[in-house]
């Protein structure tokens, strides 16, 4: 799973899963969810998303004379907006969402871009994509570079960026894939938690040294 910080997501958006205006009968929306097996649905109001609807709501609370959105509807954790990149989309999800909202200029509902595309897209030579590394328990936020070279604790060369993996979970890069050798080459998923964000010059600095680095195994990038 990798990601190009700057590509926009208009390509990776997909259709929502399921979206019903808040007028609709809430034991049509219960129905619907039950067929097609999803736990949330979103409610909109003239095509601009106000909120989501559970399954174990809608089972609760659904009768024949209630509207969904006389329901119980949970808030929006988060909206992307269709300009926003792949960069912006993983700094904004902060949330545990699988899948995210996207909304026009006009607030109404696009459709939605799944987690699994933010973490599956690609990255170019030369892309700069923002991680947070920790130093003595503290948070700091520092960017990577793709070929960006890799160093380690005892001040060796190991390889350059290749990659970053960014977690399905928390939307967040959990790890670089560091490229070693020039004929032979192996990719490195190294934790962003091995990284030294303490260094004030081009190079990535890890923590850890080369046999270290060797230990985590050879993975592919792609």
């Amino acid at each position: 799973m990798v990601t190009e910080s700057h590509r926009s997501i208009t390509e990776l958006i997909e259709p929502p899963l399921m979206a019903v205006d808040m007028r609709v009968p809430s034991m049509v929306v219960l129905r619907r969810l039950e067929q097609e097996g999803n736990h949330t649905a979103i409610i909109t109001d003239e095509g601009k998303p106000v909120g989501l609807i559970t399954l174990a709501a809608a089972r609760e609370e659904a009768t024949e004379d209630k509207l969904v959105g006389q329901l119980t509807v949970e808030p929006l954790q988060m909206v992307l907006p269709d300009t926003a990149t792949v960069d912006d989309a993983i700094r904004m999800n902060t949330a545990n969402m699988d899948r995210v909202p996207v909304v026009n200029a006009d607030g109404v509902l696009v459709g939605e871009l799944p987690r699994t595309k933010i973490a599956a897209t690609g990255m170019n030579h030369g892309d700069e994509v923002p991680i947070v590394a920790e130093r003595l328990g503290t948070e700091m936020p520092m960017t990577v570079t793709a070929g960006q070279s890799v160093v380690g604790s005892d001040g060796g060369h190991i390889g350059t960026v290749k990659d970053v993996v960014v977690e399905v979970n928390t939307g967040r890069v959990g790890h670089i894939v560091v490229e070693e050798g020039k004929l032979f080459k192996k990719d490195r998923k190294v934790p962003v938690d091995l990284i030294d964000p303490m260094s004030d010059d081009d190079h990535v600095h890890l923590k850890v040294d080369k046999a270290d680095v060797d230990r985590l195994g050879d993975v592919s990038a792609r």
